[in-house]
């Protein structure tokens, strides 16, 4: 009995490999008196499989750009009064203009998007920074980048004028040497995607108002201030400026 009880208890501790389950005989277990009875096992719990399924669906219907929330964000506009030089007697126009609020260093960045993941801040650095190493070889080659979602990198300058192609000197004439970043179609559409303004005040002769009705009150009343509120989808409220 007590060999028997032995090996019930190794077999519990170290299950025995699949193919020698067959071959295992235990003996069953039974209660002595004044000893405590063990019932059967719990059940395993039940889960629901709608509910996980619902589960792996929302998460594989999110979108490539995921950083938003229900919060409404809103980029602030002041409007500033600009003539065209090209006109003497050109009076000027108010344009809305983007103000900048912070300024995210690459630290910060790999911060705010590895929140809530299994990639550490340190690692999307390193890997980003590997990525910036390599990028100025590849655009001497001639080659333009693709950055993932977020767009393309590509050279570009500009160069004086020669009537003769032998007298073109490309170490002096060649000037204005950029990189001109072009946003990919899904950075720009979750860019816009409910994008709306929000009115931040009027610059006149370097004095900021708060909102356009302080800048009206100051002006005496007039109605020369624009309008206030918020814009839209940003393509059709505004008009162009002329100067960038």
């Amino acid at each position: 009995m007590e060999a028997q009880a032995f090996s019930s208890t190794r077999a519990s501790v170290f299950p025995p490999h699949r193919n020698s389950l067959k071959s295992l005989r235990l003996a069953p277990c039974v209660a002595s008196p004044g000893s405590r009875a063990f019932g059967p096992p719990a059940p395993p719990p039940v889960i629901n499989p709608r509910r996980r399924a619902g589960k792996r669906q929302r998460e594989s219907a999110r979108p490539a750009f995921t950083l938003k929330n229900d919060l409404e964000y809103m980029p602030k506009i002041r409007f500033v009064k600009r003539k065209n030089l090209q006109k003497k007697d050109d009076p000027g126009k108010w344009y809305a203009s983007p103000i900048v609020e912070n300024r995210l260093n690459t630290g910060t960045v790999c911060r705010v998007v590895t929140r809530n993941t299994t990639t550490a801040p340190t690692e999307l650095e390193s890997g980003f920074n590997l990525v910036c190493d390599a990028i100025p070889l590849q655009l001497q080659l001639g080659n333009s980048v693709q950055l993932g979602k977020l767009g393309i990198l590509r050279l570009s300058f500009g160069s004086s004028g020669v009537d003769n192609i032998d007298a073109f000197n490309a170490a002096t004439m060649i000037r204005n040497v950029k990189v001109i970043f072009t946003p990919s179609k899904e950075l720009m559409s979750a860019i816009k995607d409910g994008l709306s303004f929000e009115n931040a005040g009027v610059v006149d002769n370097g004095f900021i108002y708060a909102t356009t009705r302080a800048f009206k009150e100051a002006q005496g009343g007039g109605g020369s201030g624009g309008s206030g509120g918020s814009g839209g989808s940003g393509e059709g409220g505004l008009e162009e400026n002329p100067l960038g």
